[in-house]
């Protein structure tokens, strides 16, 4: 499936920013950049977003996923709440 390929690679693009943007930051940088927050709650969005299609359209795949459920589900909290 080449869009389930498609969701895979935002998921991994997307994991591989969160990386850059929080290496050699803590806890405390998190709480005080609104800019750091905003750049990691999107991309986690982003890796909801992948994995509620994979979950629907290829769930072959998106059971290798773990806690796939709670992905979407954080990901729904973070884009309504």
């Amino acid at each position: 499936m080449a869009k389930a390929r498609l969701w895979l690679e935002d998921i991994l693009e997307a994991l591989g920013h969160i990386k850059q943007f929080v290496v050699g930051r803590g806890r405390d940088d998190y709480l005080q950049s609104e800019l750091l927050r905003a750049a990691v709650e999107r991309k986690l969005i982003i890796i909801g977003e992948a994995t509620g299609r994979l979950a629907k359209h290829a769930p072959e795949i998106a059971q290798h996923i773990s806690a796939s459920r709670q992905i979407v589900g954080f990901r729904n909290l973070l884009a309504h709440e």
